[in-house]
């Protein structure tokens, strides 16, 4: 979003319709959204993975492909909670639309831009969104009535530039060091990424203090069905850590793993007792 921002064919203060016609037809908001809150997660577009999981059994959403398109279409049945507008609430269908944006400026699907924009000049070689898991992937698994299920390639996530991306930690610490080094996009463009000085979460960057010299690691948590991971960066590109688990298996759920706090915890404490 911010390389076309610097190439001057978006505007982050635009409104979201402006570039998707269908938005406010599809998804019919309350007021107007702009770019920049489906950026933030201040926009309170409903998360479509509810109305997902409450379409079917796991296993069998597991093995069914969900467009860019489909995914709106999902948080269109859910209502708008005006509350939740114009303070950070994380909803997976704010990057639906905003991939979505991508592929109308761009004139190709997210997996190529992304490819071809990040990854390419990068060498980012095990990196991809969509296409085919790789062999040697780490396999993830979620309990489903009491039995083990496979959650390593589930197809509906194949397009969902949420969390359907496939990478490896040494490349999610390539990526991160060159972003924070101004490789990526121009040092302005990174400040902006990185919020104000009260928010810990900007553009898709969450931060975390940095006790070696009073600053902040940069970075994300995340995670999806079977997996968690934290990726964490020094402001100079310097000092990373970047760690992914496989899950114990549970059932899957809408809500952060518990794990997930105690790997952002072990995370920090790793990288400040190298001071």
């Amino acid at each position: 979003m911010l390389k076309l921002v610097e190439e001057g064919r978006l505007d982050l203060d635009g409104q979201a319709s402006d570039y998707l016609p269908e938005f406010g037809a599809v998804l019919k908001p309350p007021g107007p959204v702009s770019v920049r809150q489906l950026l933030t997660h201040e926009s309170g577009l409903p998360d479509f993975s509810l109305p997902l999981l409450a379409s079917g059994r796991w296993e069998e959403l597991a093995g069914r492909p969900l467009s860019l398109e489909q995914q709106l279409g999902l948080a269109a049945t859910r209502p708008w909670d005006g509350r939740l507008a114009r303070i950070f609430d994380y909803s997976r269908s704010n990057y639906a639309a905003l991939a979505l944006i991508v592929e109308r400026l761009r004139g190709q699907d997210i997996g190529r831009v992304l490819a071809a924009d990040i990854a390419g000049p990068l060498g980012l070689t095990a990196t991809t969104l969509g296409g085919p898991r790789p062999a040697g992937m780490v396999h993830g698994y979620v309990t489903i009535e009491g039995t083990p299920q496979d959650a390593a390639a589930p197809a509906w996530l194949a397009e969902a530039p949420s969390n359907g991306a496939v990478s490896t930690v040494q490349e999610v610490n390539r990526f991160y060091a060159a972003l924070l080094q101004g490789r990526l996009l121009d040092p302005d463009t990174v400040t902006a990424m990185k919020g104000g000085y009260s928010q810990y979460y900007g553009f898709a960057l969450r931060r975390w203090n940095n006790t070696c010299n009073n600053r902040f690691y940069y970075g994300l948590p995340g995670d999806v069905d079977g997996y968690g991971t934290v990726a964490m960066t020094s402001e100079d590109g310097s000092k990373q850590l970047a760690m992914t688990v496989a899950y114990p298996p549970g059932p899957p759920t809408l809500g952060v793993n518990p794990v997930l706090f105690e790997m952002q915890d072990v995370a920090q404490e790793a990288m400040n007792s190298l001071c």
